[in-house]
């Protein structure tokens, strides 16, 4: 009776486990590249690894390969892991949000005129002042400045970004409506390792100045988590919903006599 198992029937399992064997090791490349832990490298490892099965000589040798990858799963974690990380620590503030010195800013400069009115200086030194502070409990403050269309607001933004840059630090000016509008948030990194890698690019960064921003905007902003002092910038009336600031606030409307008022928050 064994004699007959195995001259008959185990050549038969072995033939109908080997015919099951290519299939088996596609399953498990397949789950192995889905289990990466990044889902950009999913479909590149995927087809490498199948490529290369379909390379090996033998039914069963490809299901040894299959499984050899399955049993470097938590090593080939790490080691992406750590590629993400490096590539992570090279990336700047830039390279994700479509910030840059807006180039008119040259003409602005051009004119020699710096302020137009006393609190339009009082707003640069304050705002100033408050950005360069050491202290880590203000490091993501919120400061807000706000007044209509021709009250200044582009002249002192043009000379904290001058002054803060004078110091050394790393401003970034970012135009609002360019980025994302009450119509559509696409342009908003929402995927975790987004966001994670926008938070690690802005421990570096000075300031963060957001123009022509309204409410959507700063919910956007804060939902970002970032790590550095951000400006919102844009009219009273588009901000009128605006949480509470935790820095400096200015308000530039004009009033009687050309007088411009201001506040600390």
């Amino acid at each position: 009776m064994i004699a007959v198992l195995t001259a008959v029937v185990l050549p038969l399992l072995l033939a109908e486990f080997g015919d099951w064997c290519p299939w088996l090791a596609k399953r498990l490349v397949r789950w192995t590249a889905r289990h990466l832990g990044d889902a950009a490298v999913v479909e590149r490892y995927s087809e490498e690894w199948l490529a290369e099965i379909e390379e090996v000589p033998g039914k069963l040798s490809c299901l040894v390969v299959a499984i050899g990858k399955v049993s470097a799963l938590p090593k080939s974690r790490w080691e992406l892991r750590a590629q993400r990380r490096a590539v992570d620590r090279l990336v700047r503030l830039g390279d994700l949000l479509p910030t840059g010195r807006p180039s008119y800013w040259d003409h602005l400069g051009d004119s020699g005129v710096i302020y137009r009115f006393v609190h339009q200086a009082e707003a640069c030194s304050r705002m100033v002042q408050a950005v360069a502070d050491d202290d880590p409990r203000c490091r993501n403050d919120l400061h807000v400045l706000v007044g209509p269309a021709g009250s200044g607001k582009t002249v002192v933004l043009q000379w904290i970004y001058e002054a803060l840059h004078q110091q050394g630090k790393e401003v970034h000016y970012l135009y609002a409506p360019r980025w994302v509008t009450s119509r559509s948030q696409s342009s908003l990194p929402l995927d975790r390792r987004s966001r994670k890698r926008l938070a690690r690019a802005s421990e570096d960064v000075g300031l963060l100045m957001v123009d022509e921003a309204d409410g959507v905007t700063i919910q956007a902003v804060q939902s970002l988590r970032l790590r550095c002092p951000v400006l919102i910038v844009g009219r009273a009336s588009d901000l009128s919903r605006r949480p509470r600031s935790t820095g400096v606030e200015f308000d530039l409307t004009p009033q009687g006599g050309g007088f411009l008022r201001h506040g600390l928050s």
